[in-house]
């Protein structure tokens, strides 16, 4: 169950770390993409629609852009895990009895 949940957040990490740039791209390119169409757009209908869509992108565009800069924040600082160790004096050994050959039961048949 452990091992289950740790590769389950080791992929998690490793995704957020390659999509995030991927869909950065993309939305780059589609913002690039409507703003020319909305230049050649004629109709004033068309173009509120290409306006609507850009607006709906540039917000997207933020979140996302948002979200690498906090992912960066959070691989740059250390974990508080990592930051405590603890030494520990050892002071009081004690010996744990075994048991005795006479406890045993042995049956021959």
């Amino acid at each position: 169950m452990i091992r289950t949940a740790f590769y389950r957040d080791v992929f998690e990490s490793l995704s957020r770390r390659i999509l995030i740039p991927i869909q950065i791209n993309q939305l780059e390119a589609d913002l690039q993409e409507l703003g020319s169409l909305l230049e050649k757009a004629e109709r004033k209908r068309v173009q509120e629609v290409l306006k609507q869509e850009q607006k709906k992108v540039e917000k997207e565009l933020a979140v996302k852009r948002q979200q690498k800069e906090q992912q960066a924040r959070r691989e740059a600082e250390p974990s508080a895990s990592s930051k405590a160790t603890y030494t520990v004096k050892i002071t009081n050994y004690g010996m744990v009895p075994l048991r005795s050959a006479a406890s045993v039961n042995v049956c021959k048949s």
